[in-house]
């Protein structure tokens, strides 16, 4: 009878043990695995794909959407790692019959932010981009003409890259 209740204790000792670790398996799975990451857009959204088109490869960190070329049409602005130690900035610029894409900048490596503004009261609006690199914090203004990505003013952004 002993025997019995042992068995039966190990038994459910072992199912509940058992039930645990496929708890934590689709938990991590859930959770961490198949995480989505928020950095913009949806990962279908056709901006980003041509983005991927361009720059097989590169992990983008965080986007943008928005107007910032004038048209009228949602452009992308997109900051993604170009190596291990130094992210770019680009803008995927829509101008209803084809994508092109603006001149590479540099871009904070932490915590960045995007920020659409019109600053000047007239189109394109500008935006901002800020961000730090090892606790130390700056930002940009930028403008989109053509191609042309200008940084209209920038604090601090040279230690943050």
């Amino acid at each position: 009878m002993e025997s019995k209740k042992n068995k039966s204790i190990i038994l459910r000792n072992v199912l509940i043990i058992i039930l645990a670790l496929l708890l934590g398996y689709f938990g991590y799975r859930n959770n961490i695995k198949y995480k989505k990451v928020d950095f913009g857009v949806e990962k279908d959204h056709y901006l980003l794909q041509a983005f991927y088109d361009k720059f097989p490869g590169k992990e983008v960190v965080k986007c943008k959407l928005g107007d910032v070329s004038g048209n009228g049409k949602d452009d992308l602005i997109i900051i993604f790692r170009k190596t291990k130690e130094l992210n770019h900035l680009v803008v995927a610029i829509n101008s209803g019959k084809e994508i092109y894409f603006s001149e590479e900048s540099k871009a904070p490596y932490e915590n960045q932010k995007i920020e659409i503004k019109d600053i000047d009261n007239s189109p394109p609006n500008e935006f901002v981009v800020s961000g730090s690199k090892r606790g130390q914090y700056g930002y940009g203004v930028f403008r989109i003409e053509g191609k042309h990505l200008h940084n209209l003013f920038s604090e601090g952004m040279g230690i943050c890259w």
